[in-house]
């Protein structure tokens, strides 16, 4: 998450979820995110089922 292409990609997937007018989902797992959260629950969190 931390290297330069990482970083791209990131920015990339971001501004297309925003462009996409609320069509578009974004995720970059991680095995923990920042919050502690594992892969099931941090795509849970991106469709809104948390």
């Amino acid at each position: 998450m931390s290297n330069d292409d990482s970083k791209e990609k990131r920015l990339i997937c971001e501004l297309w979820a925003k462009k996409s007018a609320g069509k578009g989902l974004y995720l970059m797992a991680q095995k923990k995110d920042e919050q502690g959260r594992g892969v099931r629950e941090q795509l849970l969190a991106v469709i809104g089922m948390s």
